[in-house]
């Protein structure tokens, strides 16, 4: 079993990020599904410093109760800024099971290839990766000499943490964009609703207000 340790920090992170160059832009789902996330829907900021960057997913926070299941889906959204350019398009997206705490169960990597500001999908194959109440995705971008291809992430709202950063051997971090309050990834995944029912339709004000 592999272990990423992590440990919160209470300071805000300091960034290498940048306000798209074509401003604010809404960032539609490609999935018809009930998809998880926690992005508030409206892009802001290109993040290209930590090596790895990742979402804690809390089931409860969609399915209350809900123990896990099979992810079908996964995307992702980068921004490629021509005064930042790419040194690769090329990135692992990574699947483990954990806590808040602590990623502690790897189950699956993926290479993609990002796109400017449109998903990059992974197709999970059939029950190739089973998922906990708890898990993690991350971009790890170690095929880059520069943290590329630079993630998008919105302005941030989320009372709890969610999105974090992390360098190679160092301390994970919140994603405080600007130094604001805790933003999130623009990413995303779908769930493979069989046996369970549909996810009740979650809009992002009542997630806010909740969570």
């Amino acid at each position: 079993m592999n272990t990423l340790s992590i440990i919160f920090v209470s300071i805000a992170c300091l960034t290498t990020i940048d306000l798209l160059s074509d401003g604010s832009l809404p960032v539609n789902s490609s999935s018809s599904g009930d998809m998880l996330q926690y992005d508030d829907g409206t892009a802001v900021w290109s993040y290209f410093e930590q090596q790895y960057r990742g979402i804690w997913f809390n089931l409860d926070d969609f399915i209350p109760g809900e123990p896990g299941f099979d992810l079908v889906y996964t995307e992702l959204w980068f921004y490629h800024d021509t005064a930042h350019p790419w040194d690769t398009s090329e990135t692992h997206v990574e699947f483990w099971n954990g806590t808040s705490s602590n990623p502690q169960e790897f189950l699956d990597q993926v290479t993609v290839t990002a796109l400017h500001f449109a998903p990059s999908i992974i197709e999970h194959p059939l029950n190739s990766i089973t998922v906990e109440s708890q898990f993690w995705i991350i971009q790890n971008t170690d095929l880059s000499l520069g943290g590329w291809p630079s993630i998008i992430g919105d302005h941030g709202g989320l009372p709890v943490v969610h999105s974090m950063v992390r360098e190679n051997m160092s301390l994970w971090e919140p994603y405080t964009p600007a130094n604001e309050t805790n933003g999130n990834f623009f990413i995303r995944t779908l769930y493979d609703p069989w046996p369970w029912s549909s996810l009740a339709p979650q809009t992002w004000a009542s997630i806010k207000t909740v969570f």
